[in-house]
């Protein structure tokens, strides 16, 4: 008889899907985990928009010696050159605000490499201020405005989603 038709070779194929089964869903669960979250669709057009900004910013500095653009004028020097879709500067929950995003004033003209954790700080922010606002977290949404929490971009260019519990962790300071 062959081992496959025995007992013990019914078990041992029984444990090699189930076994495939598990990596399969490993792989698999994340992804579905990431793509729910975090909920409807103006959040995921909110965090699309703000990670296109922070593509324009770093685009920028690669453009002007490696330097963080100035905190009065980045709205429009992003405008000009560097944003195709104007709307991707609003925030789909605050259409009627010239610009929902704040940038992060401690970056002012830096050089990129001079900020120590690119990937902890703020670069910009949700802000109901309006087109050039730049500031710390005081300019923050005082109500968030996607499910509890807000959408941040970093200076390394990533962006994510912070509960409101999360936004007072965030980091500003740029040394």
């Amino acid at each position: 008889m062959p081992f496959a038709q025995t007992p013990w070779g019914r078990l041992l194929a029984l444990l090699v899907v189930a076994g495939l089964l598990a990596a399969l869903v490993g792989v698999i669960s994340p992804v579905v985990r990431a793509a729910a979250a975090p909920g409807d669709q103006a959040t995921r057009t909110c965090m699309s928009n703000i990670k296109a900004l922070a593509t324009a910013v770093n685009m920028y500095a690669q453009d002007n010696g490696q330097r963080f653009p100035l905190a009065k004028s980045w709205t429009g020097v992003l405008a000009r050159r560097y944003i195709k879709r104007m709307d991707a500067l609003k925030c789909p929950k605050a259409p009627g605000i010239s610009c929902g995003y704040a940038y992060n004033a401690n970056l002012n003209g830096q050089r990129l490499m001079s900020v120590p954790k690119p990937k902890d700080t703020v670069l910009l922010f949700e802000s109901d201020k309006g087109w050039n606002a730049s500031g710390e977290s005081s300019l923050l949404t005082p109500k968030p405005r996607h499910n509890g929490g807000q959408v941040v971009a970093f200076a390394d260019g990533h962006a994510e989603w912070k509960s409101v519990a999360d936004c007072k962790k965030l980091k500003f300071k740029a040394r």
